[in-house]
């Protein structure tokens, strides 16, 4: 008969998970990004953070997310956006022309392209969920370049509107880092960051704001819940994402 070290016993394997669907894997996050020095980020707990995230929750289930404009007179544009080479629908932006006439303007003519540059086909490059996606390095689409109308980069406007979910702020032109809109208003360019977010009120006044989506900001939740990976310090889209077209809004489209 077989001895008990020469047995062989089997061992069942325990059934693989089920997949579960993606809206129940974003939960609220208790984290954000500070900047510890130059060049260098950390993760902080946040409680404030989570309070907040449970109001972006709520938003998201407004559908479709339609916002009255903060002034009718201000310019309206589009995006028509692209995940994988597919559409994925149009999101439309008030340009807060009314509070950065040089940066909004910047941001309406590169959508328009009427100055023989623009956003028309550059990619969203990056994003991380529940806070930003970052788009609009018109010369490398990588978030390393960019440019402008009035020749590279310029210094923009202080705005002291809140820095909320949806809105558009001009990206410092040396960074990439999450936090980079903060307190860089002397070297803007083409580049920009939609915060998903509403970030805490001391932050107000410290970006360069040059627009607010509003209607298409489930096309933004979309992009931001794809894959991501961390390298030197920013979440670098693992998916083909582009402003497939983009322009003016005219004025009977215009959301009053």
């Amino acid at each position: 008969s077989a001895t008990a070290g020469s047995r062989r016993t089997s061992r069942r394997r325990a059934p693989l998970p089920k997949p579960v669907p993606r809206v129940t894997l974003r939960k609220p996050r208790t984290q954000w990004f500070s900047s510890a020095s130059a060049g260098e980020t950390k993760i902080v707990e946040s409680p404030e953070v989570a309070k907040l995230q449970k109001t972006l929750a709520a938003r998201r289930k407004e559908d479709p997310f339609i916002l009255s404009p903060s002034d009718v007179k201000n310019p309206q544009v589009f995006w028509d956006v692209t995940i994988a080479g597919k559409p994925a629908g149009r999101v439309q932006i008030e340009v807060r022309t009314d509070i950065a006439p040089k940066a909004g303007e910047n941001f309406r003519s590169l959508c328009a392209g009427d100055k023989g540059k623009g956003y028309k086909g550059t990619k969203l490059y990056e994003w991380f969920d529940g806070y930003y996606v970052n788009g609009g390095d018109i010369t490398k689409n990588n978030g390393t370049g960019g440019d402008s109308i009035y020749g590279g980069n310029f210094s923009g406007e202080q705005t002291d509107t809140p820095m909320g979910l949806g809105s558009i702020h001009l990206l410092a032109a040396d960074m990439g880092a999450p936090e980079a809109f903060i307190g860089k208003r002397d070297v803007v360019n083409s580049k920009f960051s939609v915060l998903m977010v509403d970030l805490p009120s001391v932050l107000a006044g410290q970006g360069v704001m040059v627009g607010q989506i509003i209607k298409g900001l489930e096309v933004l939740e979309d992009i931001q819940g794809l894959p991501s990976s961390l390298k030197d310090n920013v979440f670098l889209g693992e998916v083909d994402v582009r402003i497939d077209d983009c322009g003016d809004v005219e004025e009977a489209d215009k959301i009053q």
